[in-house]
């Protein structure tokens, strides 16, 4: 009976390429609420935390993160939306039941911490709400969005009627995207009133049509001229 082989001539084990799993769990203080959750999951979907784990740790006893008495500190983040952010991370990607308030603190949260699919799941999700248009906007210039994620708000402040808010507008046109974002709108809608007023208003004209080819207020500039047509059109057609 041949004798077994001895472990120092066995060859090596190998890692599993998917099932050896790297990482540790760490803990997480937000808002006096503790988080433990893999680091290797969150490494995996954000460049923030990714970059704060691979920071090198002290040579004392107790690392920070690894115990409820030592837990890694996160300032100025909610627990409402890190709770979402780690059921985003940990279940599948999938998130139910979130309100328009919600899902914008969470693209807040994901544009901080890099969560680059989260953060673009979040627009997808916003875009779908009914905005206020300035406040849309408004999201748009904090962000540095295209405009075209906002044309929904950008063609309904277009097609607005006349009002005694106008005033107000073009304060809050400038403050959003400065004076040729308001000279846009108000050339566009003047074409609108111009062309309205000739058919009347229960006719009202809907031609304001976006081009996802003009994503900034400089751009957009070389819309004025197909609206200019378009007006012309919608008057002629009556």
């Amino acid at each position: 009976m041949a004798a077994p082989e001895s472990t120092s001539d066995m060859p090596a084990p190998i890692r599993d390429p998917k099932y050896y799993l790297e990482g540790r769990y760490i803990i997480f203080n937000v808002e006096g609420y503790l988080f433990r959750v893999p680091s290797r999951k969150l490494a995996e979907h954000s460049t923030g935390f990714r970059d704060m784990l691979q920071l090198p740790t002290p040579t004392a006893d107790a690392v920070e993160g690894d115990t409820d008495e030592s837990p890694v500190i996160i300032p100025e983040e909610k627990a409402a939306v890190f709770r979402h952010a780690m059921q985003w991370t940990l279940e599948n990607q999938t998130l139910a039941n979130i309100t328009q308030d919600e899902w914008e603190a969470l693209f807040r949260f994901a544009n901080k911490w890099g969560f680059d699919q989260l953060e673009q799941q979040c627009l997808n999700k916003l875009e779908e709400f009914d905005w206020d248009p300035w406040k849309q906007l408004a999201f748009c210039s904090e962000f540095s969005l295209p405009y075209t994620w906002a044309h929904k708000a950008f063609t309904k402040l277009c097609q607005r009627k006349p009002s005694h808010e106008s005033t107000l507008e073009i304060f809050e046109a400038v403050k959003v995207g400065g004076w040729p974002l308001f000279a846009i709108l108000a050339h566009v809608r003047q074409l609108h009133l111009q062309a309205n007023a000739q058919i009347g208003w229960q006719y009202r004209v809907q031609y304001v049509e976006w081009k996802p080819e003009y994503p900034t207020v400089e751009q957009l500039t070389t819309w004025i001229p197909e609206a200019e047509q378009a007006a012309k059109a919608a008057v002629y057609s009556q």
